[in-house]
């Protein structure tokens, strides 16, 4: 199994909640338990999940959504805010309009994580 495979099995593992929130809306929760092999390496003594499983958890999660392989064909902004750590939650807003995916994550009101756009492409 590839190393990707094996961290998308990882990010499916860890969603709790998954649904619609409306028009082209949906809302997921993921778990980072201690074990998320993500954190293997970033960074020692001082874990957090990296940028790179977010957004490939919010294509992961899209591909849910619309029930259909995708894949990222360009982002268009990321930003961070706050980092998340063995044992927090992230809350996963997306919006789907089209090929646009836009979304945000956050560990409860007014902490947000990050936010960020991309275009996919339906396979």
């Amino acid at each position: 199994m590839s190393e990707r495979s094996l961290m998308v099995k990882a990010l499916e593992e860890r969603i709790v909640r998954f649904g619609a929130a409306g028009e082209g809306k949906f809302e997921a929760e993921l778990r980072f338990d201690p074990e998320f092999p993500g954190f293997a390496g970033h960074f020692e003594g001082n874990p957090l999940v990296p940028g790179v499983c977010l957004i490939q958890a919010a294509e992961l999660l899209a591909e849910r959504a619309l029930r259909k392989p995708v894949a990222i064909r360009s982002i268009g902004q990321v930003k961070f805010f706050r980092p998340l750590q063995p044992g927090d939650s992230g809350v996963f807003t997306l919006t789907v309009e089209g090929s646009r995916l836009s979304g945000s994550v956050a560990t409860g009101p007014g902490e947000r994580v990050c936010k960020f756009t991309m275009e996919l492409e339906m396979k």
